[in-house]
């Protein structure tokens, strides 16, 4: 049976489905997704932040780490305000040793931006993060 044939859900948009199916089914809703997704949840009753990014990496998702208010982003320049000019020298070295960025980095090699894992599950609790991997 379709997820959009199943009982009670009901959707007009992909973002509408997503949200049903992790209303009723939390974490494990993410074996039934497929395709690039990033996802930001705010659990008010929890008062957690829950982090998802799709398996291969496709979706990305920006972070920063300086300072006591931290931003989510879709991308890394819109966290450009929030971020540090000074050069990640790791990063830089990751880049041109391997023609990568190792993850956690960001891009153009700036510090206090992050890319978020793939394939990663985070909650974000009392400025703690608390990771699982998922294969789905």
């Amino acid at each position: 049976m379709s997820l959009l044939h199943r009982p009670g859900i009901e959707t007009v948009a992909d973002i509408q489905l997503v949200a049903q199916l992790w209303e009723r089914l939390g974490w494990e809703s993410l074996s039934l997704l497929e395709g690039m997704f990033a996802l930001a949840i705010w659990d008010r009753e929890c008062q957690q932040l829950q982090l998802v990014r799709d398996r291969p990496g496709s979706a990305t998702l920006y972070y920063t780490t300086d300072a006591s208010i931290r931003w989510i982003a879709p991308t890394a320049a819109i966290l450009s305000p929030f971020r540090s000019d000074e050069l990640d020298l790791v990063a830089l070295r990751d880049y041109l040793i391997f023609v990568v960025l190792s993850y956690p980095k960001s891009e153009g090699f700036g510090n206090g931006c992050e890319s978020y894992v793939p394939a990663r599950f985070s909650v974000y609790r009392r400025n703690e993060f608390q990771s699982t991997l998922f294969y789905g």
